[in-house]
């Protein structure tokens, strides 16, 4: 065993060590400059993907009168997007892994500090990795999704207004059922971590029935959590598909366009519905990485 005191181990954490509660936006201000720099690239990624349908459907029809330039901006378009997006990647793989590096780092420290036990040092260790995983994987996606449902409505308003009318009250219903859920999906969380932080505790009793009985119980937090993501899921789903739907309806029937407009009507119609259907994912993982936030903190 160590013969350190918690002072000892305190005096060797770093002396830009941040305070003791630990948040998404504790995070984001310690290490503004490189995620700042991984939002721009990926704004720029963005910019491009929902201007993608709008050069494809320009394409379309000047090819249909023989003129080939709009094919030379897709295909210019295309190669911008690619060489944006491989930056990007390799880019955020390095910030995150040295984010997870430092804030893990002094957690660990802090932790010891208190006296905290090994379980719970441990638990808490990959945990916080969870909040890292939030800005590298879940935070880029929610902007992507975000980028893509403002790019859609606005696309889609100025090919059809009436579609966009549709596409934004299904929007409205779709976050007030996840603004509904909210509470449940905290309350849900929170239990599952209680029960992972017990887990080095139940190994080291050594009991078949004990070990039995953590693994049931994590099973069980985590259908429930899922039967309502699926729940959720599904209701919002019959919102986003209904107005697909009319806007299908609406293009075919009553638009007098180019193939190529209608085209791109079509294609921003199922950004939008996709965009949609990834938001709450961001949702649901900020409301579980707030939860671990507020467990390190306290």
């Amino acid at each position: 065993m160590s013969s350190e005191t918690p002072s000892e181990v305190a005096a060797e954490t770093p002396a830009d060590t941040p305070p003791e509660a630990v948040s998404h936006g504790s995070i984001f201000k310690r290490f503004w400059p490189q995620i700042s720099g991984t939002f721009a690239l990926l704004t720029v990624e963005n910019v491009l993907g929902v201007a993608e349908p709008l050069v494809l459907g320009i394409a379309i029809n000047r090819l249909v009168e023989q003129d080939w330039t709009g094919l030379a901006w897709l295909v210019a378009l295309e190669l911008t997007f690619i060489i944006v997006g491989i930056v990007r990647r390799m880019y955020d793989t390095r910030v995150y892994t040295r984010i997870y590096a430092r804030v893990g780092s002094d957690l660990v420290a802090r932790e010891q500090a208190k006296g905290s036990p090994i379980t719970q040092v441990n638990a808490r260790a990959d945990l916080i990795k969870e909040v890292v995983d939030f800005f590298e994987q879940i935070l880029p996606l929610s902007l992507t999704a975000g980028f893509t449902l403002i790019g859609s409505l606005v696309m889609i308003a100025f090919l059809d207004f009436r579609v966009f009318v549709v596409a934004t009250v299904a929007t409205v219903l779709t976050g007030l059922v996840f603004w509904i859920a909210s509470r449940r999906i905290h309350t849900l969380n929170k239990a599952l971590n209680n029960q992972y932080e017990r887990q080095i505790e139940v190994f080291e009793r050594m009991r078949a029935s004990s070990r039995n009985r953590h693994f049931r119980r994590l099973a069980m937090w985590q259908v429930r959590l899922s039967d309502l993501e699926s729940l959720n899921f599904g209701l919002t789903y019959l919102f986003l598909i209904a107005a697909m739907l009319f806007g299908i309806y609406d293009a075919v029937t009553r638009l007098d366009a180019p193939i190529g407009t209608v085209f791109a009507l079509m294609t921003y119609l199922f950004q939008f519905v996709q965009s949609v259907v990834a938001l709450p994912i961001t949702y649901q993982q900020g409301i579980r990485t707030s939860e671990i936030t507020q467990r390190v903190s306290d």
